[in-house]
């Protein structure tokens, strides 16, 4: 039977000739080759970070931090940040009681109650109750 048949089903693949999702590979194909002439036209460098495409222009060796790569480095510096990231390190890279230091710097509470015995026969007697919080 001819190519052009009409009792042919209808062919399926992105590398088949009259399907549809070979005119959509086609023109994803033509998109990136477009994309691709037009930045390798552009003076500035273009990074990508995180899905987002920042500019970075380049004058005379100094370079200008982009929004992102400022929060990185803020990032890096908090101790908060530092501490949540340590917990994901590797067993091996890690001392096995390294946490355990941020909680030596706290000073527990001590509450003390003198309380009145709530036993029959146990008018008069008081107990010492302490609430200890950490």
């Amino acid at each position: 039977r001819p190519m052009t048949d009409e009792s042919i089903s209808r062919p399926w693949s992105k590398y088949s000739a009259g399907s549809s999702a070979n005119e959509l590979h086609k023109a994803k194909q033509e998109r990136k080759a477009a994309e691709a002439a037009a930045a390798a036209a552009k003076p500035e460098d273009t990074k990508r970070i995180a899905g987002k495409v920042d500019k970075v222009k380049v004058d005379k060796g100094s370079k200008k931090m982009t929004a992102d790569q400022a929060l990185l480095l803020k990032a890096k510096n908090d101790p908060e940040m530092r501490a949540f990231v340590n917990t994901f390190a590797k067993r091996s890279k890690k001392q096995v009681w390294q946490n355990d230091d941020s909680e030596l710097d706290k000073i527990p509470v001590v509450q003390q109650q003198a309380v009145q015995s709530r036993k029959t026969g146990g008018e008069g007697v008081v107990h010492t109750r302490t609430h200890i919080k950490f």
